[in-house]
This record gives C-alpha cells, sequence and structure tokens, in this order.
C-alpha cells in the first residue's frame, strides 16, 4: 500500500473515531504542562532516524494529530499543532507587517546544496524573485513580487523537528489540500524561528499574515502571502492534486 493510500485509509478511520467525553479543563492543563518542557531535544550523539522511519513517524503524527485536535477544546487544539515542525500556542494580538523578502543573489540550485533535504520548486508560481537558506541550514525560502506589490513567502524545512513558534489569538483551522491536511492561519499572528534544542532566534521574531502550513513528505510548506483559496490551490500544485 503507497502512502497516498495509506493515508486516505486512516483519514477515513479518524473521521469514524467516536471520542468519548473529555474533562475539557483537567485535559487542557494536562497538556500545556506537557508542552511547556523541551519539545524533542536532540540528545548529544542521538542518530537521526531514517528517511523512511521520518517519513512514516511524520505521517502518523499528523492522522494521530488530527485525530486529536479534532476533539480537543480551543486552547488545547492551538498548542498540540506541533506535528508539523511548527508549534502552535495561544498568544497576544498580532499587527499586520510587510512580509520579508528573501535575497535575490542565491539560485535555487546553489540554495539546495545548503540543505539536507530536496526542495520542493512550486512550478505554479513560477521562478522565485528571491532564495534564502537560513544560517543554520534548516529552512530554504523563496518569495514572489504579486501584481499588487505584496509579497508571497514559501519557506520549507524538514518537518521532523521543531523549526517554527506560532503564537495565535485563534486556533488554526484545518483545511483538506487534496491527499494531505494542512493548517490554515487566517489572520496576523506572532512568528519565531526555533534552533534544534527548541531555543528561539528572537531575531528572527515578526508578525506574519495570513498563512498554511502542509506537510509534503519529510518536508513542510509555509506559504504566506496568499489568501485562503489562493492558499490551497498552490499547495495542492506542489502535491500534483491541483
Amino acid at each position: 500500500m503507497n502512502a497516498e493510500a495509506l493515508s486516505e485509509e486512516l483519514r477515513d478511520l479518524g473521521r469514524a473515531v467516536e471520542i468519548p467525553p473529555l474533562d475539557a479543563d483537567a485535559l487542557t492543563a494536562r497538556t500545556m504542562a506537557q508542552l511547556a518542557e523541551p519539545a524533542r531535544a536532540a540528545a548529544p550523539g542521538r542518530r537521526r532516524p531514517s528517511t523512511p522511519r521520518r517519513h512514516w513517524q511524520a505521517l502518523a503524527g499528523a492522522v494521530v494529530g488530527l485525530i486529536i485536535v479534532l476533539a480537543l477544546t480551543p486552547p488545547v487544539r492551538a498548542a498540540v499543532a506541533d506535528w508539523f515542525g511548527v508549534i502552535v500556542r495561544s498568544g497576544a494580538p498580532a499587527e499586520s507587517e510587510p512580509i520579508p523578502q528573501a535575497d535575490p543573489s542565491l539560485s535555487l540550485a546553489e540554495a539546495r546544496e545548503l540543505v539536507s533535504f530536496e526542495p520542493i520548486e512550486p512550478q505554479a508560481l513560477g521562478p522565485p524573485d528571491g532564495v534564502e537558506v537560513s544560517p543554520d541550514g534548516r529552512v530554504l525560502s523563496m518569495t514572489w513580487s504579486d501584481s499588487d506589490g505584496g509579497v508571497i513567502r514559501l519557506d520549507q524545512f524538514s518537518g521532523v523537528e521543531p523549526t517554527y513558534l506560532k503564537e495565535s489569538q485563534r486556533a488554526a483551522e484545518i483545511v483538506d489540500v487534496g491527499w494531505t491536511t494542512a493548517l490554515w492561519f487566517d489572520g496576523p499572528h506572532h512568528v519565531v524561528r526555533l534552533d534544534e534544542a527548541g531555543r528561539e532566534y528572537i531575531e528572527t521574531a515578526r508578525s506574519a499574515g495570513p498563512t498554511l502550513i502542509m506537510p509534503i513528505g519529510d518536508v513542510t510548506v509555509r506559504i504566506e502571502g496568499l489568501d485562503r483559496s489562493a492558499a490551497i490551490e498552490t499547495a495542492r500544485s506542489l502535491t500534483g492534486t491541483g
């Protein structure tokens, strides 16, 4: 059975699962306490799982996360959404800010040599105006200028370890983008990069606009700067389901 068929069967199973009544207050407190602990900090000398194993871990985590998120109360629903390499928690309101553009001095071919994963090329958006790789080599970013003078930004990174922390007043919406599910943030929210130990890169903290986050195999794609329908259409084109 291939990954697509298994994913579909697991989603069907998730829809059929009957969730017993929950003690919302107790569950919220317990989950928040667990999430406050350092997430998946890599011990010295610890070997990273092989790619096939990491792929199935990511797939299983996404499906289990979907089932849990559908059952939980809003505070926990926001907090447990760390299955795509992005930790989400409740936070203060954010104001809209311009989306940062990627440096135009790097080519996609050069960027590919600087990351440990195979980058996904968004053909539907055309050649990017800028391409950059984070100093730690964990995130590859591309940007495009749209016809209205705005910026479309696509970040991609390994979705196994937490790479971003997002703080939002409202829980992310789970949306169907074809063969998988994604998280949609419909308004401004705070975002900051994390290092491999889960510490925040304070210099990367900013307010992000509407954003779609979607896993594709071992890679997580983060699309910012499009409205909901355009973001989903772009995401579907990346998976060949558009």
